[in-house]
């Protein structure tokens, strides 16, 4: 399976209460998406609904997660943990510090507000490494490749 693919089958479009987003596994079992995603859940008890689309030879489904650990300010990121396991590919988490180079190309893909019900693929590259003014360490600039065809990445 093209890489590409193994990277779509990995990712599912988040809904919680009236916010939508992205989730990517990081296991079978668990997933990885944005705090502020699933700021409902944590103040008022919203459902959490992960929808896997790109899972070859599957049908799309949908799956219930509850919060594993919730981030904050410094972490923004918030693990999920699913009511039972995708079997499908899932994503490694890798941790650079200053290696990646100026203009290295890169590849996402998610579900951002404009391209909710179908996804969106994403070709982008690593623009600079934010001032050390910026209040968090691991701020980067990543610019959008000029053939993406999005005005708003909300939700990617």
């Amino acid at each position: 399976m093209k890489e590409t693919n193994k990277i779509k089958s990995s990712v599912a479009r988040l809904r919680c209460g009236n916010t939508e987003g992205t989730a990517f596994l990081v296991a079978k079992d668990i997933a990885i998406t944005a705090t502020h995603c699933v700021d409902e859940a944590t103040e008022n008890g919203q459902e959490i609904i992960l929808t896997f689309l790109n899972i070859p030879e599957v049908e799309e489904f949908n799956i219930k997660a509850s919060l594993f650990a919730i981030g904050d300010k410094k972490s923004p990121i918030s693990a999920l943990k699913l009511e039972r396991e995708v079997d499908t590919y899932y994503l490694e988490l890798a941790y650079f510090s200053d290696e990646i180079m100026r203009k290295t190309k890169m590849f996402t893909y998610g579900y951002p507000t404009a391209k909710f019900e179908t996804g969106y693929p994403l070709d982008l590259y690593l623009s600079d490494y934010l001032n050390q003014n910026n209040p968090y360490d691991y701020d980067i600039a990543l610019v959008p490749s000029e053939h993406s065809k999005l005005a708003d990445y909300s939700g990617i």
